[in-house]
């Protein structure tokens, strides 16, 4: 599919100025479609003068299979524009002493970014992103020293389906466990050998882990939980701009990112993320 895909970019770009050049472009694409065997199809255009340069079975009814990716990341684009990122928060319900103890709870809330997680990971699977090490450093610059209470994992903003449609909306080898407080891509260790079996929790262990590398005792284990309506925002991140996500979604054509950006399109539309929204 993809091959096709860009003999028929390729097509378009080069929008033939002769007429031979045309008969050598149509024999070119009826050979590679030939190779491409009947469940391909193609139908090419010239731009520039709107003229169908190729038709090869365009009629057929085909499954979109990875192509449906383009119609999701297209309505990010225009849901969020270039520049629009997904954000990971750190709330907070207590009050901060002046010996920089905050007395309460901290609740770890994820906005859906897909690409948040630890530092390393973040780094060797995307380039950039935010990390679970950055907020644990902007909670210590707040003045936390020490928390008296725990860590809370929120995924609440979305809904708890852990798949697509393919695996009956659970988790499977082509999309681990979705979750609006994703970290490290659902995935239970950076190898890449298991998945989370509770995200949010295990998110929130992850967060405990930075403040304690920082020096910053959290008193209470973590758990999963849901922020209060009144809790104070202390720290976030957001992921890359929504062009880098995009990309990084449709050249390798990652499932995972395609199904959190169609949550984070129902997140962004109508305040909660559903894959059923999303669609």
């Amino acid at each position: 599919m993809r091959r096709i895909a860009l003999i028929a970019l390729a097509a378009l770009a080069a929008a033939p100025a002769t007429a031979a050049a045309q008969d050598a472009l149509v024999k070119s694409l009826t050979r590679n479609m030939r190779a491409a065997g009947a469940n391909s199809g193609a139908y090419v255009v010239n731009l520039t003068d709107g003229q169908t340069v190729f038709r090869w079975r365009e009629k057929s009814s085909r499954i979109l299979a990875s192509n449906t990716k383009l119609f999701t990341t297209a309505a990010a684009l225009a849901r969020f524009g270039t520049e629009g990122t997904l954000g990971t928060e750190v709330h907070g319900v207590g009050e901060l002493d002046e010996q920089g103890v905050y007395r309460g709870d901290l609740y770890l809330r994820g906005g859906g970014d897909p690409t948040f997680g630890t530092r390393t990971f973040v780094r060797r699977s995307y380039g950039q992103g935010a990390s679970v090490e950055q907020l644990a450093a902007l909670l210590e610059e707040a003045g936390i020293s020490r928390v008296s209470g725990r860590v809370y994992g929120d995924e609440s903003r979305f809904d708890s389906l852990r798949g697509g449609p393919d695996s009956g909306y659970a988790t499977s080898i082509w999309v681990g466990p979705l979750s609006a407080l994703s970290f490290n891509r659902g995935l239970g260790n950076e190898s890449g050998s298991s998945f989370q079996t509770n995200p949010p929790l295990f998110a929130a262990a992850r967060l405990e882990a930075a403040l304690e590398a920082r020096g910053v005792r959290v008193r209470l284990k973590p758990r999963a939980g849901v922020a209060p309506a009144d809790a104070e925002v202390l720290a976030s991140v957001d992921s890359p701009p929504m062009a880098t996500l995009i990309r990084l979604t449709n050249k390798p054509s990652d499932n995972y990112l395609a199904e959190m950006l169609l949550k984070g399109l129902a997140l962004q539309a109508r305040g909660k993320g559903t894959t059923r929204a999303g669609a």
